[in-house]
């Protein structure tokens, strides 16, 4: 559950920086510079949001070399593709970590992430990179309970308010 959870958790990520990326990258490219783009991929990586974005590609490829499986074709092939392509994967991880770059040089001046790279070279910066998945497993496990918490309590209080004012609902 906890995996799913890092999945969906993932993904939203991804979503959340393409969705960002999409809508800023006009303004973005004519506006940052390119030392301020390397302290946010440095901000990136020290934050530990790359182990994200690596995670990923694997999953990805495993997935779909899945899908030529189960279409006939043989492992050892697909194997043989994937290390052949192995290169233009290692460039997607780049595509994906320049826009997020972008995307927080978009929100922070090069200072505050200078700042912000500042605490990550903590120990306590490492400390909460270190600890980040785990948190962030505890973090989707809690907010998943608490959704299906706040469901039936917004159900019970709506089904008394509305019985208390006569409607009929069915139950």
């Amino acid at each position: 559950m906890k995996r799913q959870l890092s999945a969906f958790a993932i993904l939203g990520l991804v979503c959340v920086l393409a969705i960002g990326a999409v809508s800023g990258a006009a303004k973005a490219q004519e506006e940052i510079g390119e030392s301020h783009l390397q302290a946010a991929r440095d901000l990136i990586r020290n934050a530990g949001l790359t182990q994200s974005f690596d995670g990923m590609v694997p999953r990805i490829t495993n997935s779909v070399a899945g899908r030529f499986v189960n279409r006939g074709i043989p492992g050892g092939i697909i194997r043989e593709v994937i290390d052949e392509i192995q290169p233009e994967l290692d460039l997607q991880r780049r595509v994906i970590l320049n826009r997020s770059a972008r995307i927080m040089a978009n929100r922070f001046t090069e200072e505050e992430i200078a700042e912000i790279n500042a605490f990550f070279e903590t120990p306590t910066g490492a400390k909460f990179v270190d600890q980040q998945p785990g948190f962030v497993d505890d973090i989707l496990t809690a907010t998943g309970e608490w959704t299906e918490e706040l469901v039936e309590y917004v159900e019970v209080r709506m089904q008394a308010e509305l019985s208390r004012r006569g409607a009929e609902t069915e139950n």
